[in-house]
């Protein structure tokens, strides 16, 4: 209950820490007779005073984070001046309440941090050392320089201890952390920022760059609905005088602050800190505003029913700020990742539909052209019908099985076959296929690779075969094949008029001039492999090199 009452709430702590120290000093100066030493009216007056202002403060500020900050400096300055005075009556730099100095330094640490914890130590240590001083022109005390120096030097490592700390003191675990994950979505980002803030409601409203629609999302508890609006509605979202940073609002009266440069900053009479539809149609009249930016998104995150908000969330907003804009570029990142990985998926099943199917179709057409010579000779075609039924349900066979593993994730990947006798049955179907000869050089002992790689090379295969006929009029087409060296090495060399483009040419060249055989280097270039060709108008010959896994 009391870590509740004060979690993020400095002001609340150091309210109640100065009534607590106010109406010790009052009784403890009653039960001393012989203290103060001088001005007794005027002291008693003094801490009478100081009791009623601590009271009254804790009070005043106990929910009001605007009053809280406003009145934080005011309320230090007195305590300095109330410091001062208590040891100006009470023995001066030997006074006995000179250990005030302590909760001066840790207030000033908690609600400013080093800066505001060295200028209050050396505020003190000037007030310290003006009374000793004092004390021994004046004679009100005698000067014991023992006594001053134990005491300065303990003002002065305290403080030290107090700002190194803070200098070098980390930002508090952020135990809500774990809730956004690596790509999450719009309920996760609000469960997380009202986790951080141990908020009931959060809403999040933003606009995509690539969509006109203006799109919220609202956490009640533990139930988030999404929706979208008209294009342009609550624009702005906030007054631009209320900065572009983390603020806290009051819709009602107006009234802002925020961050700059470290400091704070309190704005009143911003007329509408929030856009007044957006403030009625989702109660937004105060709380807790995070602004969102990332490549795709802009938007703004607001928290409401903050307990205990003041402005000791504001530090803590700007962390959840960073945080949450790293979250939405981790998922950016991954979305982007999964679409070039639908798009890659995409371009490989365009070549394998390209150059089976496609590539089929045209030696189809081939055949068909040749079996009406036939045909048109008066010569009997039942034959090549046959044959080519039989091709037919070869073809139609090997599109299930591609659809199976596009459908399986792409097959076994564990499976090897025998490289050598399946392209020397793909050489004979290819020949059937194109009535042209088709000839496969291999090693006898089996070449046992990735069944994925085997069909990739039957592709390339098919692809070089059909470039040879339709392109270059080849009637002979012969393939090499052979591993060495931890790659594959594979030759097709054919007959025809070879390509626009006469000479040898390496992979580097190709690509950078971009000419040869386009599908053949793509497919080469995902497999991590490269290409050679020469071509000339006696026939090409294209070796390609692929790297062959253990």
């Amino acid at each position: 209950m009391v870590r509740g009452l004060f979690q993020h709430r400095s002001g609340r702590l150091i309210a109640v820490a100065r009534a607590l120290l106010s109406v010790f000093f009052l009784v403890a100066i009653w039960l001393d007779h012989s203290q103060p030493m001088a001005a007794v009216r005027e002291t008693y007056w003094i801490l009478h005073l100081y009791v009623a202002f601590s009271l009254l403060l804790v009070i005043l500020t106990w929910n009001d984070w605007w009053l809280e900050s406003r009145l934080a400096a005011p309320a230090h300055a007195l305590d300095l001046l109330v410091f001062l005075w208590i040891n100006h009556a009470t023995q001066g730099y030997a006074s006995p309440f000179f250990t005030f100095f302590v909760f001066l330094v840790l207030s000033a640490s908690i609600r400013w941090g080093w800066r505001g914890t060295a200028i209050t130590a050396a505020v003190i240590l000037l007030l310290y050392i003006v009374s000793a001083v004092s004390a021994a022109t004046w004679g009100t005390e005698a000067f014991q320089l023992r006594r001053f120096t134990i005491r300065s030097s303990y003002l002065v490592a305290l403080s030290a201890i107090v700002i190194l700390w803070l200098v070098s003191n980390q930002r508090p675990v952020d135990r809500a952390a774990g809730m956004l994950g690596d790509a999450p979505d719009t309920g996760a980002l609000l469960r997380y920022v009202a986790a951080r803030f141990n908020a009931p409601r959060a809403l999040f409203v933003w606009s995509e760059t690539e969509e006109p629609w203006v799109y919220v999302a609202s956490l009640e508890g533990s139930r988030v609905t999404e929706g979208k609006v008209q294009p342009g509605s609550f624009e702005p979202a906030t007054d631009e005088l209320a900065g572009e940073g983390p603020f806290l609002f009051d819709q009602r009266k107006g009234r802002v602050m925020r961050r700059r440069w470290g400091r704070l900053r309190s704005l009143r009479d911003v007329q509408e800190p929030v856009h007044p539809e957006l403030s009625a149609r989702y109660g937004a009249t105060g709380g807790l505003r995070i602004p969102l930016r990332s490549a795709a998104i802009t938007g703004n995150l607001f928290v409401f029913d903050v307990p205990g908000l003041c402005s000791d969330d504001l530090p803590l907003a700007e962390e959840a700020g960073e945080r949450l804009a790293v979250a939405l570029e981790h998922r950016e990142r991954f979305q982007a990742t999964e679409d070039a990985a639908a798009l890659r998926a995409g371009l490989a099943l365009a070549r394998d539909l390209h150059d089976s199917v496609v590539q089929f179709l045209a030696g189809l057409t081939f055949r068909l052209e040749g079996m009406k010579k036939i045909a048109a000779g008066g010569r009997d075609v039942s034959a090549e019908v046959e044959a080519l039924q039989q091709e037919l349900v070869r073809e139609q066979r090997d599109l299930r099985r591609l659809i199976a593993d596009l459908r399986s994730g792409g097959g076994d990947r564990e499976a090897r076959v025998d490289l050598s006798a399946s392209l020397r049955k793909m050489g004979a179907r290819t020949a059937a296929q194109w009535d042209v000869a088709c000839r496969v050089a291999a090693d006898d002992q089996p070449l046992l690779v990735p069944l994925s790689l085997e069909r990739n090379v039957g592709q390339l295969v098919r692809e070089a075969v059909a470039n040879a006929v339709r392109h270059g009029g080849a009637d002979r087409i012969d393939a090499r094949l052979a591993a060495a060296e931890g790659s594959l090495q594979l030759e097709i060399t054919d007959n025809g008029t070879g390509f626009p483009i006469n000479g040898e040419f390496a992979d580097d060249e190709l690509e950078a001039r971009r000419i040869g055989p386009s599908s053949l280097r793509e497919r080469v270039h995902n497999l991590g492999g490269t290409l050679r060709l020469h071509s000339s108008p006696e026939g090409a010959s294209v070796k390609i090199i692929l790297p062959l896994e253990d």
